[in-house]
């Protein structure tokens, strides 16, 4: 069996499902902190992640926002907020629910 295709199905098996991705999005694009244990519960609830998924997506996007800042200040790109970034088909139907679970965040805290 060709490793790259195991490979990818490996990495594919890894990556947070799309739904969730978005609402951890849309709430870091709001807060640009770590949540709360409160807080973790909700997105637990909302994402169906593990506490352990949720706690490596928040350092891994911690470290990705901490080296686009060192590349801006190097003068090496723009920032774009993560909420700006190119969507594919899929993440643009996403969007709107996003922006609800953002509003439903808003209105529990």
């Amino acid at each position: 069996q060709d490793s790259s295709i195991s490979d990818s199905s490996n990495a594919k098996a890894r990556s947070l499902p799309e739904e969730a991705r978005t609402i951890l999005y849309a709430w870091y694009d709001k807060h640009r902190r770590n949540p709360t244990k409160d807080e973790k519960q909700e997105l637990l609830r909302q994402t169906g992640i593990e506490p352990k998924q949720l706690n490596n997506w928040f350092r891994n996007t911690r470290q990705k926002e901490k080296k686009n800042q060192v590349a801006i200040s190097a003068g090496e790109k723009k920032s774009i907020p993560l909420s700006d970034k190119p969507f594919n088909a899929k993440q643009q139907k996403l969007g709107r629910e996003r922006e609800r679970n953002s509003n439903e965040l808003e209105r529990k805290s």
